[in-house]
């Protein structure tokens, strides 16, 4: 996944997602692992990631920004990265247990960058408010994996605010637009 403003690319593999400058030499920013449960001491495995899809804050490149974030959904968590102050073991991040049976399979967040969207094996559909981290909603829209999703305002949307978002965004799973996202 690249991020908005092409300055990183991460590589999702079920241990370790690995964050790159999205520039030649390619260099390999941060390698973050999956996380332990400690409970258990097993493993999860990283499935699918997002970028949040605010303006980028690049300090050095003279560009200021909103908070930029990173998603990433494993089997048994979410966790979401703020990589405004850049790279490294001290990045900001929260993260909130799953408690679904499902493998998470896509992720995406809305053109606001309120709402978070990720398709299940089972053909379920969550909406986690991006902020809380709290799951608003569960659809049961497909009998099968959702391989992507994307989201978008509708094209009669006049007001971009965040106050209108909640009621204007539209998701597309599958190729098929679901429903508004409320």
């Amino acid at each position: 996944v690249i991020s908005p403003a092409q300055r990183w690319l991460v590589a999702a593999y079920g241990s370790v997602l690995h964050i790159f400058q999205c520039t030649p030499p390619w260099r390999l920013e941060q390698a973050l692992p999956a996380i332990v449960d400690p409970t258990t001491k097993e493993s999860s495995e990283w499935s699918c990631i997002a970028f949040s899809p605010m303006a980028e804050v690049d300090h050095p490149g003279g560009h200021t920004g909103q908070d930029n974030h990173l998603a990433a959904f494993s089997t048994s968590y979410l966790c979401v990265l703020d990589y405004s102050g850049g790279w490294g073991q001290d990045t900001p991040r929260r993260t909130r247990s799953l408690m679904q049976s499902a493998r998470p399979t896509s992720l995406a967040y809305t053109a606001c960058g309120w709402w978070m969207i990720c398709g299940f094996e089972g053909g379920q559909l969550q909406i986690w408010n991006a902020f809380s981290l709290t799951l608003e909603k569960t659809l049961s829209a497909h009998t099968a994996s959702v391989n992507s999703l994307s989201a978008s305002y509708g094209p009669s949307s006049a007001d971009k605010s965040p106050r209108a978002a909640p009621y204007e965004s539209r998701v597309v799973s599958c190729g098929a637009v679901l429903a508004p996202v409320t």
